[in-house]
């Protein structure tokens, strides 16, 4: 019977914890492989289609999607948090309502903003008339699919509050793939920038759509419950999400103003180079932030049942594997940068390379925050998150503007990268305090295994350098793939006690 098969939260047959999140997490970055494959298919095919002008106002109207989709991503973190603490299933389709009401009324607003900001943004670009036509139809296209995308994204949420890993990930893989095919086919139709901009912007409308199929297919039990809504219940759903907006919004400054400062005291050329090394350094963004997805409702679990131990061991330990597999790609397209642009998007693209490794910097120490970060979140302690996401934003605001003017492409990304540095010793004051973990801790358990590798990966890196041409995709994406793989086999036959390597290997083979 079904009632058997899953608990009263409606997640799936319950198997331990921690291979639960380990196969959750490991589907969650086979969706990612997915996806940043799916995007290097896309990016290259843009970046060797279009001119850089082309290139550089493609990737400004596309990114006022990502501009406000941050909003989507703080009511997906009340949505997951209150359908996974729901007590029963009715309580859960209540806070699905409450969900499906507040993305529609603000996906109406985002699109609304979306269409004229684009529109009258693209003013500030150094393009011809005719180019900037085709870029503020794009807006406007962009502003009406992301209206209509961010009602559907309720349901991947539903998925992942139901601790459905796989398929909420499967639904994220599966519309990455839909939105390259998409931008293929309006390449070789050789169709107007402005259809190539909105068929590169429809990420939450195409994974939306897969997730609503693979829930009817799935079974997963939601009723939209809309008398049941009580005004109680919907204020404090949008003061959580009002506070998630808060620190989610420094994002904006961070990704936004970036490409606004550099557009107006640079050339749409340079904005074109910018595009290149932040699509790249997004690669990492993207393998960080997966290791965060699974923990949300694991930790809403924790919370609701005080129970400190399994949190400060997942703290620890969680720390531990997401640095192992973070520090290794990271350091080797750092050393690699101007080889693999070069192969990728073409020799023009190789001036961005320092820019990219100078971003790549900041992802070294990140993996350090996530965890904790998403425990504040389901403490709900905002204010202090949000002053440190602040903080950084400004720093990274101050500090780019200074540097362009100067450095140009690599004044914004030491203004980035500085700014989140910065404010990490904030962030440090209140973050850990009272979690019974140490400096110590983390140096033994955490940083020793993951750097340590990470320092003789980037000497070998540097000796391949000198000693190889490197001038080809084969040769390129034999050494960095090597490279990484060399890194993680290492660290699991010299570094891993017996009892992880056991562990992951059975969380291999229930894969």
């Amino acid at each position: 019977m079904a009632g058997a098969e899953e608990n009263e939260a409606g997640t799936e047959p319950e198997t331990p914890l921690g291979q639960r999140m380990a196969r959750g997490t490991l589907a969650q970055q086979g969706g990612t492989v997915a996806a940043i494959v799916s995007g290097l298919i896309t990016t290259t095919a843009l970046g060797r289609s279009l001119t850089l002008r082309e290139f550089g106002v493609y990737g400004f109207v596309v990114a006022f999607a990502s501009y406000l989709y941050f909003v989507a991503g703080t009511v997906e973190t009340t949505a997951v948090n209150e359908m996974a603490a729901a007590g029963d299933e009715r309580e859960r389709d209540r806070a699905f309502t409450r969900s499906i009401v507040v993305y529609a009324a603000l996906g109406c607003i985002a699109g609304i903003l979306v269409a004229l900001g684009g529109a009258l943004l693209v003013g500030v670009l150094d393009a011809p008339a005719p180019l900037a036509h085709q870029a503020r139809l794009g807006a406007v296209a962009v502003g009406i699919l992301t209206a209509c995308g961010w009602v559907a994204k309720v349901f991947q949420d539903l998925l992942r509050a139901t601790h459905r890993f796989s398929a909420a990930a499967a639904s994220e893989a599966t519309g990455s793939i839909i939105l390259c095919v998409a931008v293929l086919v309006a390449l070789w139709l050789d169709a107007p920038l402005w259809v190539i901009i909105a068929a590169g912007s429809a990420i939450p409308l195409y994974v939306g759509l897969v997730a609503i199929c693979t829930v009817a297919l799935s079974g997963v039990h939601w009723s939209f419950r809309p008398g049941e809504i009580h005004r109680g219940e919907l204020r404090r759903f949008l003061k959580f999400s009002g506070g998630v907006f808060v620190i989610a919004a420094s994002d904006l400054v961070v990704t936004s103003l970036d490409r606004v400062v550099l557009g107006a005291l640079r050339s749409a050329a340079t904005l074109g180079l910018y595009e290149a090394a932040i699509r790249a350094n997004n690669l990492i963004r993207f393998w960080v932030g997966n290791f965060s997805v699974t923990l949300l409702p694991v930790l809403t679990g924790f919370q609701a049942k005080d129970d400190s131990e399994r949190q400060r061991g997942l703290l620890l330990f969680g720390t531990r594997y997401t640095l192992i597999a973070v520090v290794g790609p990271t350091v080797t397209l750092m050393i690699l940068s101007d080889r693999i642009l070069g192969v990728w998007l073409g020799d023009r693209y190789t001036l961005a390379a320092p820019a990219l490794s100078i971003f790549l910097i900041w992802w070294l120490v990140a993996p350090n925050l996530s965890i904790v970060s998403t425990t504040l979140l389901v403490e709900r302690q905002l204010r202090q998150l949000a002053i440190y996401a602040w903080l950084a934003a400004t720093m990274n605001l101050v500090l780019s503007v200074a540097l362009t003017a100067w450095l140009g492409l690599i004044g914004v990304a030491i203004g980035t990268t500085a700014g989140y540095l910065l404010a990490v010793p904030y962030f440090m004051s209140f973050a850990y305090e009272g979690r019974g973990v140490t400096v110590g801790d983390f140096a033994r358990t955490a940083w020793l295994p993951a750097y340590a590798p990470g320092v003789l990966l980037a000497v070998l890196l540097g000796v391949a350098r000198l000693a190889l041409p490197l001038d080809n995709v084969w040769s390129v994406a034999a050494v960095a793939g090597g490279a990484v793989l060399c890194y993680w086999a290492g660290i699991f036959f010299l570094i891993l006690d017996p009892g992880e390597r056991a562990f992951a290997r059975g969380v291999l083979s229930r894969t």
